[in-house]
Protein backbone atom coordinates (compact mmCIF):
# COMPACT_ATOMS: atom_id res chain seq x y z
CA UNK A 1 0.00 0.00 0.00
CA UNK A 2 1.61 3.33 -1.15
CA UNK A 3 1.88 6.09 1.46
CA UNK A 4 -0.14 9.16 1.72
CA UNK A 5 2.29 12.68 2.34
CA UNK A 6 0.25 14.71 4.37
CA UNK A 7 -0.25 17.85 2.00
CA UNK A 8 0.58 21.21 3.44
CA UNK A 9 -2.67 22.37 4.33
CA UNK A 10 -2.70 19.74 7.53
CA UNK A 11 0.77 19.80 8.06
CA UNK A 12 0.29 23.89 8.58
CA UNK A 13 -2.81 23.40 10.70
CA UNK A 14 -1.16 20.91 12.96
CA UNK A 15 1.78 23.65 13.16
CA UNK A 16 -0.76 26.52 14.40
CA UNK A 17 -2.34 24.10 16.66
CA UNK A 18 1.08 23.18 18.07
CA UNK A 19 1.73 27.06 18.40
CA UNK A 20 -1.01 27.82 20.24
CA UNK A 21 0.23 24.65 22.63
CA UNK A 22 3.45 26.46 22.87
CA UNK A 23 1.99 30.43 23.56
CA UNK A 24 4.10 29.64 27.25
CA UNK A 25 7.14 29.35 25.80
CA UNK A 26 6.48 32.56 23.10
CA UNK A 27 5.57 34.56 26.22
CA UNK A 28 9.42 33.52 27.33
CA UNK A 29 10.56 34.79 23.94
CA UNK A 30 10.69 38.26 25.52
CA UNK A 31 12.38 37.39 27.98
CA UNK A 32 14.93 35.05 26.33
CA UNK A 33 14.34 34.23 23.01
CA UNK A 34 16.75 31.13 23.27
CA UNK A 35 14.87 29.69 26.00
CA UNK A 36 11.88 29.51 24.42
CA UNK A 37 13.23 28.26 21.01
CA UNK A 38 14.69 25.27 23.11
CA UNK A 39 11.18 24.92 24.89
CA UNK A 40 9.75 24.54 21.02
CA UNK A 41 12.73 22.27 19.75
CA UNK A 42 12.33 19.32 23.17
CA UNK A 43 8.11 19.91 22.21
CA UNK A 44 8.80 18.52 18.33
CA UNK A 45 11.52 16.51 19.42
CA UNK A 46 10.23 14.72 22.28
CA UNK A 47 6.77 13.89 20.61
CA UNK A 48 8.05 13.00 17.45
CA UNK A 49 10.50 10.59 18.80
CA UNK A 50 7.64 9.22 20.77
CA UNK A 51 5.24 6.50 19.89
CA UNK A 52 2.71 9.22 18.60
CA UNK A 53 5.62 9.95 15.95
CA UNK A 54 3.55 13.22 15.98
CA UNK A 55 3.19 16.48 17.67
CA UNK A 56 0.12 17.16 18.90
CA UNK A 57 -1.12 19.12 16.18
CA UNK A 58 -0.04 16.40 14.12
CA UNK A 59 -2.01 13.56 16.14
CA UNK A 60 -5.19 15.50 16.68
CA UNK A 61 -5.41 15.85 12.12
CA UNK A 62 -3.98 12.33 12.21
CA UNK A 63 -0.51 12.55 11.04
CA UNK A 64 2.90 11.19 11.80
CA UNK A 65 6.29 11.59 11.21
CA UNK A 66 8.50 8.82 10.04
CA UNK A 67 12.58 8.31 8.35
CA UNK A 68 12.29 7.86 4.66
CA UNK A 69 12.60 4.37 4.78
CA UNK A 70 9.34 3.89 6.59
CA UNK A 71 10.76 3.30 10.22
CA UNK A 72 9.92 5.17 13.49
CA UNK A 73 11.69 8.12 13.90
CA UNK A 74 14.77 8.07 16.25
CA UNK A 75 15.69 10.93 19.08
CA UNK A 76 18.37 12.34 17.46
CA UNK A 77 17.06 12.65 14.04
CA UNK A 78 13.74 13.91 15.95
CA UNK A 79 16.36 16.77 17.41
CA UNK A 80 17.37 17.76 14.06
CA UNK A 81 14.22 17.56 11.96
CA UNK A 82 13.00 20.07 14.99
CA UNK A 83 16.35 22.41 15.18
CA UNK A 84 16.10 22.82 11.46
CA UNK A 85 12.46 23.33 11.76
CA UNK A 86 12.64 26.42 15.05
CA UNK A 87 15.14 28.27 13.02
CA UNK A 88 13.55 30.43 10.95
CA UNK A 89 11.47 31.11 14.10
CA UNK A 90 14.67 32.02 15.72
CA UNK A 91 15.68 34.38 13.82
CA UNK A 92 12.43 36.25 13.15
CA UNK A 93 13.23 38.82 15.73
CA UNK A 94 16.72 39.49 14.00
CA UNK A 95 15.83 38.65 10.34
CA UNK A 96 12.21 38.97 10.21
CA UNK A 97 12.48 39.02 6.31
CA UNK A 98 14.86 35.94 6.03
CA UNK A 99 12.78 34.35 8.90
CA UNK A 100 9.40 34.74 6.42
CA UNK A 101 11.57 33.62 3.54
CA UNK A 102 12.88 30.29 5.01
CA UNK A 103 9.07 29.67 6.04
CA UNK A 104 7.82 30.20 2.27
CA UNK A 105 10.60 27.93 1.41
CA UNK A 106 9.72 25.43 3.42
CA UNK A 107 5.98 25.55 2.23
CA UNK A 108 7.33 25.60 -1.61
CA UNK A 109 9.00 22.90 -0.97
CA UNK A 110 5.68 20.80 0.47
CA UNK A 111 4.17 21.69 -2.35
CA UNK A 112 6.43 21.02 -5.10
CA UNK A 113 8.02 17.80 -3.67
CA UNK A 114 6.44 14.74 -4.15
CA UNK A 115 6.53 13.48 -0.88
CA UNK A 116 5.49 16.46 0.48
CA UNK A 117 8.75 17.70 2.61
CA UNK A 118 9.94 20.46 3.60
CA UNK A 119 13.76 21.31 4.14
CA UNK A 120 14.01 19.60 7.44
CA UNK A 121 12.41 16.38 6.12
CA UNK A 122 14.62 16.60 2.96
CA UNK A 123 17.63 17.09 5.15
CA UNK A 124 17.73 14.62 8.13
CA UNK A 125 15.27 12.30 5.27
CA UNK A 126 12.11 12.32 6.73
CA UNK A 127 8.36 12.46 6.48
CA UNK A 128 5.42 13.43 7.65
CA UNK A 129 2.55 11.07 6.64
CA UNK A 130 -1.18 10.38 6.70
CA UNK A 131 -1.49 6.85 8.26
CA UNK A 132 -4.01 4.39 6.95
CA UNK A 133 -7.03 4.44 9.27
CA UNK A 134 -6.72 0.17 9.12
CA UNK A 135 -3.39 0.35 10.64
CA UNK A 136 -3.12 -1.84 13.83
CA UNK A 137 -6.72 -3.36 12.82
CA UNK A 138 -6.72 -7.02 12.87
CA UNK A 139 -8.61 -8.70 9.84
CA UNK A 140 -11.38 -10.63 10.88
Amino acid sequence: MPLEYAALPRRGAAFLIDAVLLVPAALLASQSPWLAGAAAVLWWTAFEASPWQASPGKRLLGMRTIEADGRKVGFGRALGRSVLKALPLAAVPVWPWAAAAVGAAAAVLILVDRRRRSYPDLLVRTAVIVPPKDVGKVNE
